[in-house]
């Protein structure tokens, strides 16, 4: 996956957390009696929409493409593509979760508003499941920003140590019989 594929990638993902954080702020406001789960799960998207969103800017260096190609092991670029990969999936997942839940909630009359809790209670082992997964793609996915951010700096030093040495023998003359 090129740099331009992985940037779109995070804006898609980016936009999948961004709609299953609304259906979450929605039913927090709407419900007194929010499962902790639920709000775990708010702050771990927050967190994950952060580290998207870095992964976006990085991929949107002038010049990334042809750091990837020259230096950097192929293992890094396949992780990070099937990460993200992963982490659409699993959001697509939680959203589906969330929005037939929502459905069932809006449906609900005002004498059945008490029972949105043990309707959530339901869906709670999948959710905590999927927080679970959440967690670990942001962790997963700023190691590897890290590694991508690693690769560049070495490839950036190489190149301004390769670029001082012709600097150096320009300037410097040649002493004969060496």
């Amino acid at each position: 996956m090129d740099p331009l594929s992985i940037t779109a990638s995070s804006i898609a993902i980016v936009t999948i957390c961004s709609q299953v954080t609304s259906i979450i702020t929605r039913w927090v406001s709407n419900v007194r009696k929010v499962d902790s789960t639920l709000d775990k799960l708010s702050k771990e998207l927050v967190i994950l929409c952060t580290v998207l969103a870095a992964v976006k800017k990085t991929f949107e260096r002038p010049g990334l493409g042809a750091i990837i190609t020259l230096n950097v092991d192929s293992q890094l670029w396949s992780s990070i593509t099937s990460v993200l990969a992963n982490c659409r999936h699993t959001l697509r997942k939680l959203r589906r979760t969330l929005r037939e839940l929502d459905t069932e909630l809006e449906s609900a009359n005002l004498v059945r508003k008490a029972s949105k809790h043990v309707r959530l209670g339901k869906r709670s082992e999948l959710i905590a499941a999927l927080l679970g997964e959440v967690h670990s793609y942001h962790g997963l996915l700023q190691m590897l920003l890290q590694c991508t951010n690693i690769c560049v700096t070495m490839h950036e030093s190489m190149h301004n140590r390769a670029a001082d040495a012709e600097i150096l023998r320009q300037i410097v003359p040649r002493r004969k019989g060496r």
